[in-house]
C-alpha cells in the first residue's frame, strides 16, 4: 500500500530512534539462555523460517533457488557482558559460503531478532534464516541495553551501546571454527545502520558494510524530524510553539560538548556528547570497502527522503550499491500492522545475497 506521507508504526511499538529512545535507557528484564553455549539446534515457532522462495529477480541476479534445510542455529555469548547470541549456519547439505554476516539492531533495549514488543515479526531473525537458505551464515546477539545490569543509563556511550559489543563479536566470528576462515560483513539497521561506518572503521578486518534503514545525517536531525512529525499529527494547537521548542532543545542537544552537563531530552550528556562525536557521513566518505544500502519507500521513522537520498550524496563515486523498496517500512515488512505475522521483504534477502556473491 502507497501512502500519501509514509506511515509512522504505532507509538507503542516503534523501535525508531525517537519513540524508543525519548523513553530513557533504563534497564530491561534479564536476558534468558544465559550460559549456553555451542549447543546446536533447531529454532521454535511457527514463524521461525522466513519464506523466501524463488522470484522473477533471481534469473536475473543469479543467486539461485534457496535451500529447504532447516538452517542450525548455535547459541553463542558476545563480549565481556556476555551478551545471548545465535550463530546461523546453512543448513544440511547446504553448500556453505566463505562469508558470514554481523546483524546490528537499531535504537532501543533489542533482543537478538529485534523484535518489537509483544508482536510477532522477528526481522532480524528472518534475514538469517534467509541468508543461510542460499549458504551464508549471520550472527546476531541481544543489545547490551536489552540486559539487566549491563549498562549505565547515566553514563552510557555509543561506544558501550554499539562500537564495543560489534567489536567483540567481529572478534568472536574470527575465533570460531565455523567461521575464522570467513569474510567478516556488518550489516546495521536504523540507528545501527548509522553507526556502521563508525563500526567498519574501527575494525579493518571488515569486508564490507549492509545499512538498512539508516542514515548518514546525525542523531539529532533525525530525532528533530521525527518529533515534528509527531507533533504536525497531534491534536492540540499552538503547534508552531512546540516546533519551536523542539528546534531549541535539539540545537542545545547538537552543540553540548560537556560529558558532565545534565540531560537535554532525556539523554544523559555522556550519551548525547559520545553521539555528537560520531560524523558517520564523515567517516562514510573515508571507507574503501564496498556498501550496500537498503530502504522502505514507506519508512516513517528513518524516511527515505532525505535520509536515503543524503547516503546517495555521501557515498558518490564509492563502492555503493542502493537498493529503495516501494512497498516497504522501517522494518523492510510490506504492511504497517505489526500484529500480522509477517517477514521481511524476500527481495531485501535477494538483494543482499546477489551483492554478497562478490565474495565467494
Amino acid at each position: 500500500m502507497r501512502h500519501a506521507r509514509p506511515a509512522r508504526l504505532p507509538a507503542a511499538l516503534a523501535a525508531g530512534l525517537l519513540s524508543v529512545l525519548l523513553a530513557g535507557c533504563g534497564a530491561a528484564p534479564a536476558a534468558s539462555g544465559e550460559g549456553m553455549t555451542g549447543t546446536p539446534g533447531a529454532t521454535s515457532g511457527a514463524s521461525d523460517v522466513s519464506p523466501v522462495g524463488p522470484t522473477a529477480s533471481e534469473a536475473s541476479t543469479g543467486i539461485g533457488t534457496p535451500a529447504s534445510a532447516r538452517p542450525i542455529d548455535t547459541e553463542v555469548q558476545v563480549g565481556p557482558k556476555r551478551l545471548g547470541g545465535t550463530l546461523t549456519l546453512p543448513g544440511e547439505g547446504v553448500p556453505r559460503r566463505k562469508v558470514v554476516v554481523v546483524l546490528i539492531s537499531g535504537s532501543g533495549p533489542n533482543k537478538r531478532d529485534a523484535e518489537v514488543g509483544d508482536v510477532p515479526i522477528r526481522p532480524f531473525r528472518d534475514i538469517a534464516n534467509g541468508l543461510a537458505a542460499y549458504g551464508i551464515a549471520s550472527l546476531r546477539y541481544d543489545k547490551r541495553t536489552s540486559v539487566e545490569g549491563a549498562f549505565d543509563s547515566n553514563t552510557l556511550t555509543v561506544q558501550q551501546e554499539y562500537l564495543e559489543d560489534a567489536a567483540a563479536a567481529i572478534r568472536l566470528l574470527g575465533e570460531r571454527p565455523e567461521t575464522r576462515a570467513d569474510k567478516v560483513i556488518v550489516a546495521g539497521h536504523s540507528l545501527g545502520g548509522m553507526v556502521l561506518p563508525n563500526i567498519v572503521e574501527a575494525n579493518p578486518g571488515v569486508a564490507g558494510g549492509v545499512i538498512m534503514s539508516g542514515t548518514p545525517r546525525t542523531f539529532w536531525e533525525v530525532t528533530l524530524d521525527q518529533q515534528i512529525s509527531s507533533i504536525e499529527d497531534s491534536p492540540g494547537g499552538d503547534k508552531a510553539a512546540r516546533i519551536a521548542a523542539a528546534k531549541a532543545e535539539h540545537a542545545r542537544a547538537a552543540a553540548l560538548t560537556d560529558p558532565n552537563a545534565e540531560p537535554i531530552l532525556d539523554f544523559a550528556a555522556p550519551y548525547i556528547v559520545s553521539y555528537n562525536k560520531l560524523r558517520s557521513g564523515e567517516v562514510a566518505r573515508r571507507l574503501t570497502v564496498p556498501l550496500l544500502v537498503l530502504h522502505g519507500s514507506q519508512d516513517g521513522n528513518v524516511a527515505a527522503e532525505p535520509n536515503f537520498a543524503a547516503w546517495k550524496t555521501v557515498l558518490a563515486g564509492k563502492d555503493a550499491t542502493f537498493h529503495l523498496y516501494p512497498e516497504d517500512n522501517h522494518f523492510l515488512l510490506t504492511k504497517d500492522d505489526l500484529s500480522l505475522d509477517q517477514h521481511v521483504d524476500g527481495r531485501v534477502i535477494h538483494d543482499m545475497v546477489a551483492w554478497l556473491q562478490r565474495w565467494p
